[in-house]
Order: C-alpha cells, then sequence, then structure tokens
C-alpha cells in the first residue's frame, strides 16, 4: 500500500454514524429479495438432499466392498452446511430488523 493511498484512507470519515433505518437501493424491493432468497433455499435444500442420498450411497458401496468408510465425515459436513443455512435467514432478519 503507497503512502498516498494510506493517507486517503485515512481521510475518510469511517466513525460516521449508522442508520438505525436502513434503506434499499433503488429498484430493489423486499418482495423481490424474498422471491431470490426463497429460490436460494429451495435449491440448497434439493442440493442437500442429493449429496446426502451420493454420500450415504458412497458409504454402502464401500461397506458391502469391505473398503475403508470415510463418509461419516461427508454427512457431518452436509449436516453442518444444513444449521448454517438454516440458521441465515435468523440471523439477517435480527440484524435488518425484519
Amino acid at each position: 500500500m503507497t503512502l498516498a493511498a494510506m493517507k486517503e484512507a485515512a481521510a475518510l470519515d469511517l466513525a460516521a454514524p449508522v442508520s438505525s433505518t436502513p434503506t434499499a437501493p433503488p429498484g430493489v424491493s423486499q418482495a423481490n429479495i424474498n422471491t431470490i432468497w426463497g429460490w436460494g433455499l429451495w435449491i440448497f435444500a434439493v442440493v442437500a438432499a442429493l449429496a446426502l442420498l451420493a454420500t450415504l450411497g458412497m458409504m454402502l458401496f464401500n461397506h458391502f466392498n469391505n473398503r475403508s468408510n470415510e463418509g461419516l465425515g461427508g454427512v457431518g459436513k452436509i449436516l453442518a452446511c444444513c444449521v448454517l443455512v438454516g440458521g441465515i435467514g435468523g440471523m439477517v432478519g435480527s440484524l435488518t430488523g425484519t
């Protein structure tokens, strides 16, 4: 980072008060965001279900072929992602006040 860039960054007012009533950018409505969020959650749910079935199928295949079965870690990762994505809606809602 150059000295000029550091001076410019220091000149910015980073301590400006934060608005307690945030406004959406122009052209964006709450209905559009909710629609996009809903589609995203459904797509994630389908992908997570398919990944879970594929991981369980891999575990079953490895079990019957007497191979090492390391697929259980995959199940844990998928379920952890489901918990994370499921909680994002509540976190965003509490931050935005909706």
